[in-house]
């Protein structure tokens, strides 16, 4: 009786993933991919001039019966597209059977595998597809269960055969052996998209784009041509594997002396991305002088590529000569020449290097490049002297490896030729001034430039001097730059970096150089002037915990602050302007030191908090005075007479009194000054107990 196996669809195959990917043989590595089955068909001996191709039905194998009873035995074939695996390793490859019904699960059926001619739209009983090579025989049924893939025959071989050959297809058919082909109970029906699934991996790709890098150039090097390297060369390759832009391989480098090849070695990076890879030789094992050759292959842990061509390169560890150092127009003579600012020609020769490529120079350091026109030549310099006096340039020369060689150190003196300059700094748009003098005779002319602005010219007077008013533009740091000219040419050059700001300008005539200076109990002065056009108002601290306060400005936009301290202290003073449209400028500030005139006074235990001592109880008392000009201090006590006591070192001094009444009780002390002129008064208020 008729057995149906399998009744999901293909679609619910699909979805379940059991169509694509075989159910039970172990993947050994490499990229598992079902073959695309491009076409099958079946043949009937009962219809042996019929072609059944591409048929919807399921694939029927052996002697089975038609809806009307008649017998029929017939013979499957289906074909597979395999281009998708060319120039890929086979690793696995499984022809999956699956059936579908069985005239009698319960009989043992043997089912063959053969590897057959192609499938046409001819193809029949009479004209089936030739038999070339039987893969295997398996026995279905006899108590199997028949509703999942029967059996997975092993097709490797025939895959790699197949592709070897150059055929992109490959076709298999599905036969019951020998006589039982006619048994009516041995027929079975499978699916008609049997899945041939392969595992194939392709190798990876020679590696490419090798290189080596040196100090200025890199590349692969050929053995006419290598690259020139230090003693630790570092290789780099890009590796690639068609079966992955993020795989990993194993990346192989070997180097070997060209005349001694059996001392290559060898190096693999493990697990390396694909892409570019890099390796460089121990450090502590420097690779010696000579000529190699180098090449790099890669293992993707599957299959291994072919070795690279052969790249080269030349390790050079010997460092150039001490470069020669000459100057005709600051020769190394130990006398002056020149002048600041007045540029000199210099020769810089490879001393016998003929691998020079390159020098670096410097003032202090070599660090300013300069090629040679052609490896191994000198070269000329145009060097301009920043100071006077002793003038030392370091030079060194590197060749076509990177050695470089040991420093020269070449002195020459110049003269003492800049001009002198001051520059009055005014403010953003608003004028500035240079004032100019000569630094050595016979200056007819200046010039100056402001920043990258363009140069100006100012002629000088008869001795030489000059002004000119300037105007910068912007706040912050910019170059001034000013040249004196002879009659014979460029005499000497002053450079300055300045600090423009637009924050406002404050004088006092208490300011002593260091800071501003106040009294206590006198008014503070201070004229502020604007730092920029437009200022409308300035905005000011007394001091950094005080409230920020407004000052309107006067028709020139300058102001004047006028404060009278209350107590001595340290003032942080801070300023700055505000224009009409609301912006403020930069703040200016500086530090108030406020002064109390008067002299302080202390004493022993009496004191202005609490009753201390009594009436006709002496104590010490002590005066102190911020002048430092005091030649006495003149006491009162109650208002009595005036006793003096002479001010000693610190400008201090002491007396011993006794009170003459209980409760308060007040003393008035003076200094007097080196001039005769006595300070404002002091009075000290202290408490007596009764």
């Amino acid at each position: 009786m008729r057995q149906r196996l399998l009744a999901a669809s293909s679609a619910t195959l699909a979805v379940l993933g059991i169509l694509a990917v075989p159910a039970t043989p172990a993947v050994a590595g490499g990229h598992a991919s079902p073959a695309p089955r491009m076409t099958w068909a079946y043949i009937d001996a009962e219809r042996p001039q019929q072609s059944f191709v591409n048929s919807s039905e399921a694939a029927p194998v052996g002697t089975w019966r038609d809806a009307t009873g008649d017998r029929h035995t017939s013979r499957a074939y289906f074909t597979y597209d395999l281009s998708r695996f060319e120039g890929k390793t086979i690793q696995e490859a499984d022809f999956a059977l699956w059936e579908t019904e069985a005239e009698d699960c319960a009989a043992s059926a043997p089912v063959e595998l053969w590897r057959t001619g192609p499938v046409t739209d001819g193809t029949t009983w009479r004209t089936p597809p030739a038999q070339l090579h039987r893969v295997g025989t398996v026995t279905l049924g006899g108590g199997q269960d028949c509703s999942s893939p029967s059996h997975y025959f092993d097709i490797a071989a025939e895959i790699r055969a197949a592709l070897a050959d150059g055929r992109s297809e490959i076709t298999f058919g599905l036969r019951i052996a020998g006589p039982a082909e006619r048994r009516a109970d041995l027929g079975r029906r499978f699916r008609s998209d049997l899945n041939l699934s392969v595992t194939a991996n392709t190798p990876p790709a020679i590696p490419n784009e090798l290189s080596v890098a040196s100090f200025r150039t890199s590349g692969c090097g050929t053995a006419d041509a290598p690259i020139f390297v230090g003693a630790n060369p570092t290789f780099n390759a890009n590796f690639a594997d068609a079966d992955g832009a993020h795989d990993q391989i194993d990346a192989t480098f070997a180097w070997w002396p060209v005349d001694d090849e059996s001392a290559r070695q060898e190096v693999t990076r493990a697990s390396q991305f694909v892409g570019s890879v890099r390796y460089q030789p121990p450090a502590e094992n420097p690779l010696p002088e000579g000529r190699y050759g180098w090449a790099a292959r890669s293992n993707d842990g599957y299959d291994t590529s072919a070795w690279s061509p052969t790249c080269y390169f030349h390790v050079d560890r010997r460092p150039p000569a001490r470069p020669l150092v000459t100057s005709q127009d600051y020769p190394d003579d130990g006398k002056q020449h020149g002048g600041v600012g007045i540029p000199g020609k210099f020769r810089i020769d490879p001393n016998g290097s003929d691998d020079v490529i390159l020098y670096r120079w410097g003032f202090s350091d070599p660090v300013v490049e300069v090629a040679a026109p052609e490896m191994g030549a000198g070269v000329e310099l145009e060097v301009t002297p920043q100071h006077y006096g002793t003038n030392l340039l370091y030079v060194v020369s590197i060749d076509r490896t990177g050695n470089r060689s040991q420093e020269v150190r070449y002195e020459f003196h110049v003269r003492n030729t800049s001009p002198s300059v001051i520059v009055e700094m005014g403010g953003v748009d608003l004028p500035s001034r240079l004032t100019m003098a000569p630094g050595v005779d016979g200056v007819v002319e200046y010039r100056y430039r402001i920043g990258d602005s363009a140069e100006v010219s100012v002629p000088a007077s008869a001795d030489g001097t000059a002004t000119a008013e300037i105007l910068f533009t912007a706040s912050g740091f910019t170059t001034v730059s000013v040249s004196s000219y002879t009659a014979t040419g460029l005499a000497g050059t002053w450079t300055e970096t300045v600090q423009v700001t637009d924050a406002p300008r404050l004088t006092s005539s208490t300011y002593d150089g260091v800071w501003f200076n106040a009294t206590v109990g006198e008014p503070f002065v201070l004229d502020i002037a604007p730092g920029r056009p437009g200022v409308v108002r300035y905005e000011y601290r007394l001091n950094w915990d005080q409230p920020l306060e407004s000052l309107s400005a006067e028709v020139d936009g300058g102001a004047t602050l006028t404060w009278t301290p209350v107590d001595p202290y340290w003032m942080d003073l801070a300023i700055r302007s505000v224009l009409a449209d609301g912006s403020t400028s930069e703040w200016a500030g500086g530090t108030v030191r406020v002064s109390d005139r008067r002299p302080y006074v202390s004493a022993g235990f009496y004191n202005p908090e609490w009753p201390a001592g009594g009436v006709g109880v002496e104590d010490v008392f002590w005066f102190q005075s911020d002048f430092d000009d005091l030649s006495e201090f003149v006491v009162q006590l109650n208002g009595g007479p005036e006793i003096t006591t002479p001010a000693g070192g610190g400008n201090s001094g002491q007396l011993l009194l006794t009170p003459d009444r209980v409760g308060e009780n007040v003393l008035t002390v003076r200094g007097r000054r080196a001039d005769g002129t006595l300070t404002p008064a002091r009075e000290w208020t202290f408490l007596v107990a009764g």
